[in-house]
């Protein structure tokens, strides 16, 4: 049975294999037995780290081994990183993981493909940075990208904003 056969993107072996090869895929272990792994793709931006996949066996899940991965993954790649973001389907339990992890929403984005599924990105701030930058939508990456977004693909998170300013007054 494949539990999490509908959660996990697909990507081919030899991606995987190349991903290995760059240093792109961090991998957690627990009594000698995998227990997870986070993938992350470079961006154009430097200034912005991208996890791409997170998995962490059912068996492992509830002991703090996927932020761990998050938060090692962080720590490796530091140097001049301000934001990280990840994007996710909105009908899967990771949903909570993000939001668990300090990551906030940003939006909402229907992807056009054969699943239909609605995405939600979520980003969290390494250092402070403003408002704007954190909330900006990124443009679409890939053979099949459009640039931007259609306003009318996304639904932005308001409560983002709201939690962004508040956190920056209790800060003052």
């Amino acid at each position: 049975m494949k539990k999490f056969s509908g959660e996990l993107g697909f990507l081919p072996k030899m991606a995987m294999e190349e991903y290995l090869k760059r240093g792109c895929i961090d991998f957690a272990q627990e009594n000698d037995d995998d227990a997870g792994y986070l993938l992350i793709r470079p961006m154009r931006d430097r200034s912005k780290l991208s996890i791409v996949q997170a998995a962490v066996c059912t068996d492992a899940q509830r002991r703090h081994i996927g932020l761990a991965l998050v938060n090692d993954a962080i720590c490796k790649r530091a140097a001049g990183v301000r934001i990280v973001q990840s994007w996710c389907a909105s009908d899967i339990e990771a949903v909570n993981f993000w939001t668990a992890a300090g990551f906030v929403e940003i939006c909402r984005e229907e992807r056009g493909n054969s699943r239909k599924r609605e995405m939600i990105l979520f980003r969290k701030a390494l250092v402070d940075v403003p408002s704007a930058e954190l909330l900006a939508i990124p443009e679409r990456a890939g053979w099949k990208a459009r640039g931007r977004p259609k306003d009318d693909q996304l639904e932005f998170c308001s409560l983002a904003t709201q939690r962004i300013l508040i956190s920056r007054t209790n800060k003052m």
